[in-house]
């Protein structure tokens, strides 16, 4: 399986509404899902 690269750009100024909160939580279970199947993870996340 490929290794996931997930950037946030300007992390300091990202809007954290309850959207947008929710939109990351469903990103990150969908992943933490994903690689349950597998032997290793592979998630990168970069936050400048």
């Amino acid at each position: 399986m490929s290794p996931y690269i997930i950037w946030i750009p300007n992390i300091n100024d990202l809007d954290v509404n309850e959207a947008n909160y929710l939109s990351l939580n469903l990103l990150v279970n969908y992943l933490s899902k994903d690689c349950e199947r597998c032997s290793t993870r592979n998630i990168l996340v970069i936050a400048s």
